[in-house]
Parts: C-alpha cells; sequence; structure tokens
C-alpha cells in the first residue's frame, strides 16, 4: 500500500493542469440530480515490470495509468463513472454519469429480452421449441 506524499494534492493540480475550481464544478454536477455525497478519486500509477528467464532479461515494460472516479450517493443508490481522460470536459461528463446513475429510478423495464424455456429446449434441442425465439 502506498502512502500518499503530502504534496499529492499538488501534483494533480501542477502537474495535470487540474484546478480546484474543476473539481468543485464536478462535485457540483455530481450532486445537481439529487445526491446527497459524491467524491472524486483520482489515481496515479506507474509501473515497471521486468521479464527475466535464466539470469537474462527477456522483457521490459513500463506504464504509467490516469484516471477520475466519480462516485455519488442517493439514498441506498450509488453511482460510479470513471475516465481515463482528465480533460476538464470528460471529468464533468463522468460526474453526470454517475449522478444519473444514482438518481436513477430502483426499478425499470428491460426490454428486448425473451424468455427462454430452458427445460424444453434443453430437451428437445434448439430450434425445435415451438416458440420462435426460444
Amino acid at each position: 500500500m502506498t502512502i500518499p506524499s503530502p504534496d499529492h494534492k499538488r501534483y494533480f493540480i501542477e502537474k495535470l493542469g487540474l484546478s480546484e475550481r474543476l473539481m468543485e464544478r464536478c462535485l457540483g454536477e455530481a450532486l445537481s440530480a439529487g445526491g446527497e455525497y459524491a467524491d472524486l478519486y483520482f489515481e496515479s500509477v506507474t509501473s515497471t515490470a521486468l521479464g527475466i528467464d535464466e539470469s537474462l532479461v527477456k522483457s521490459a515494460s513500463q506504464g504509467i495509468s490516469l484516471g477520475c472516479g466519480v462516485r455519488v450517493v442517493s439514498g441506498e443508490r450509488t453511482g460510479y463513472a470513471y475516465t481515463d481522460d482528465l480533460t476538464p470536459a470528460r471529468i464533468l461528463h463522468a460526474a453526470r454519469t454517475a449522478a444519473l446513475i444514482a438518481s436513477a429510478p430502483s426499478k425499470t423495464t428491460v426490454t428486448g429480452f425473451h424468455r427462454r424455456c430452458r427445460s424444453v429446449c434443453n430437451q428437445v434441442g434448439r430450434g425445435t421449441h415451438p416458440e420462435p425465439r426460444c
């Protein structure tokens, strides 16, 4: 587990061009659909891997992963959205998406799915059942 350094906030503000004003706008957008709580989770991970076989380096790779997750809580519902594009427009879009997920009705009508008759289909085989979509 990595403990963030005291200047971790400055890293996102200075290195990635984010501002406290943008973060406030994102939290406001996240709460715009009636949520009671919202948070932003910024992530920056650097990884390095070496593949060694018989004392020889066979492969090497390095990667950087950046992103922002937005969580919104509305009653007993939670909405979450993530973006790896840290432009203001994409973070705001993730905030709106999480807000809409959290505020969506708890029951929705599912369309486009048909009931399957597993017992009959398993006995008579696919395509021989009288229901055309079974």
